[in-house]
């Protein structure tokens, strides 16, 4: 292992070049061992937002809840049921406080780890018996291992479950992780992907949505579970709202949370106003989207749901508090506030003008510079492209004939690997082919229409494609190589009629070979010519197809690529930029 990486990078793809000892393969209990310890390390990995595994937060596994999310649906997650999972030797009541499901979780946390310990201790105990290491051996095993690495595998942490009586140090984590599935919950049971942060009559905000999943859950002692996670997020005052830190925290921390726990790749969108005027002095319009539900009309749902209700909103609470202001009967400071609170308003309606603008900024088209001799180009090259795919079809078609004739030896005829090659290839040469087409096509349109990223990658793969001449190759053109071999079947087949069925196809093959290599290299010289003002960074290309026609997210690219022209607009928090991108 030394040898192969000096850093002591104790991984995989190392571990897998170690040479194996057959007879390992033949003892049950290591197989045992190995699907016992898979079971463990899923029972760990089920609270994990990043794995395939994840089925939902350990605090509600300590309840005995099960709550999967439909966003994950992945083919690994068939473990699960093949394996034996960890579940909590003991649930706790919804009756119970958060601190006590806190405890039921940090021990069966510590069983699960004491039992995959001893796992991993019985799978070497398996390993040594295997290659009948004595007891002296195997300490000097363990002792070479603690010098040449950073881990001595004779120090092990005492894992005892039953001694634990409090929250493990991570617990406000496990609360915030709890709340952020009930966001993605809540966000998924939506109609529309959105649920707004800000305050707008007659629709559910965020702290709704997470209070009715409370009661979800714990049903009549939901209030008290949420004045207990409202503590354990800070210690704002409870005098003007029942859970002003919970609050805070879902408008304020929940969306730079939720892209530490998902490596960086969010789900949720936060789109915000604030960063749309210079002297914010609170928040004009806030939102959390859903990337799964996120489509080109996108912009009218705000506009029409949200934005409209809002401004609303925001006027009726501007005449309030102008009403106050100027009402003379009020004390100083009451007129002081009211007048704090118009300003608040004007600030508010400010930016959300100013977010009307971006997201129609957002839907304007955006061309790309492709000028009209480029799509002719573009055009002409499609069609030889046809040509030649045309032809191909057309000559495999007659090698397929004349391998199934009866007095035909193709190994004879061409070469030992000659057919098998072809056949092995030739769906590839077509269908690529056939992409090919659709990416001139594509390119002979005007520069308003958007063109898939990935079909500049046809351009550079086809000198692969069509190989050479050589009969190495294995492109469509190491064919030619032995069909001009048959240049005088076709010579022979001019004026007479009785010339064999093998004869006659032979010819076929051979005819106009010269013409049909001359279309193959004009065909390259457009892929070239092409290419020229096309982007090589997929990124730019990806980019591209997003917002040429006006923004039209592309999920297949990935959330930062589609959430690139919303952080150029500023509307989405700061921490985009800084960590998505």
């Amino acid at each position: 292992m030394l040898a192969q990486t000096s850093e002591r990078m104790w991984e995989v793809g190392f571990v897998s070049k170690v040479p194996w000892r057959k007879e390992l393969e033949d003892i049950d209990e290591l197989a045992t061992l190995a699907r016992e310890a898979v079971g463990h390390l899923i029972s760990k990995r089920q609270y994990d937002f990043v794995s395939p595994h994840y089925d939902g937060p350990v605090l509600l596994n300590a309840l005995g809840v099960d709550d999967p999310l439909p966003q994950y649906d992945h083919p690994h997650r068939e473990l699960r049921g093949e394996l034996s999972l960890d579940s909590p030797a003991q649930t706790v009541s919804t009756a119970d406080s958060l601190n006590q499901v806190g405890t039921a979780a940090a021990k069966h946390l510590a069983r699960v780890e004491q039992r995959l310990q001893s796992c991993a201790n019985d799978i070497d105990d398996a390993v040594f018996d295997c290659f009948d290491i004595t007891d002296a051996q195997r300490e000097t095993i363990l002792q070479e291992i603690a010098l040449r690495t950073i881990e001595d595998p004779r120090e092990q942490e005492v894992y005892d479950p039953a001694a634990i009586s409090e929250p493990a140090s991570d617990f406000p984590e496990q609360v915030k992780d709890l709340l952020l599935h009930f966001a993605l919950r809540a966000i998924n049971d939506t109609d529309d992907g959105i649920i707004p942060l800000s305050e707008i009559d007659g629709t559910d905000d965020l702290l709704t949505h997470i209070e009715a999943e409370f009661e979800r859950v714990w049903g009549e002692h939901a209030t008290d579970r949420l004045a207990e996670a409202d503590a354990v997020l800070g210690n704002r005052s409870a005098s003007d709202e029942a859970y002003p830190n919970l609050r805070a925290w879902l408008e304020d921390d929940l969306f730079e949370y939720h892209v530490t726990e998902f490596d960086r790749t969010p789900i949720l969108w936060r789109l915000s106003s604030e960063r749309l005027v210079s002297d914010a002095t609170d928040e004009g319009f806030g939102c959390l989207v859903d990337y799964h539900q996120l489509d080109a009309s996108i912009f009218d749902r705000l506009q029409n749901q949200y934005l409209e209700p809002r401004r609303t909103h925001l006027r009726e609470q501007q005449a309030a508090a102008n009403s106050r202001r100027n009402d003379e009967s009020l004390s100083t400071s009451e007129r002081a506030t009211a007048a704090e609170e118009y300003d608040q308003c004007e600030n508010g309606l400010e930016q959300l003008s100013a977010f009307e603008e971006r997201l129609g900024d957002l839907a304007q088209a955006n061309p790309r510079d492709w000028p009209s001799v480029n799509q002719e180009r573009a055009a002409e090259a499609a069609e030889r492209v046809e040509e030649f795919r045309e032809r191909t079809a057309s000559r495999l078609d007659t090698l397929e004939t004349l391998a199934d004739l009866k007095d035909v030896d193709m190994a004879d005829l061409f070469s030992p690997s000659f057919y098998e090659t072809v056949q092995e290839n030739k769906d590839e040469w077509v269908n690529a082919l056939d992409d090919l087409q659709t990416a001139f096509e594509a390119y002979a349109e005007a520069g308003s229409e958007p063109v898939e990223a990935h079909l500049y990658d046809l351009f550079e793969y086809y000198d692969d494609l069509v190989g050479s001449t050589h009969y190495a190759s294995n492109g469509i053109l190491f064919m030619t190589y032995y069909f001009e071999q048959f240049e005088d079947a076709r010579q022979s087949q001019i004026g007479d009629s009785d010339v064999a069925e093998r004869q006659r196809l032979l010819a076929e093959l051979a005819a106009d070979v010269d013409e049909y290599r001359q279309l193959a290299d004009e065909i390259a010289a457009n892929c070239d010519e092409v290419t020229t003002d096309i982007s090589s960074d997929w990124k730019e290309r990806a980019l591209s197809e997003v917002v040429t026609a006006g923004y039209q997210p592309n999920h297949k690219h990935g959330v930062a690529i589609n959430i690139t022209p919303l952080a150029e607009q500023d509307i989405v928090p700061e921490v985009v930029a800084d960590k998505v991108l």
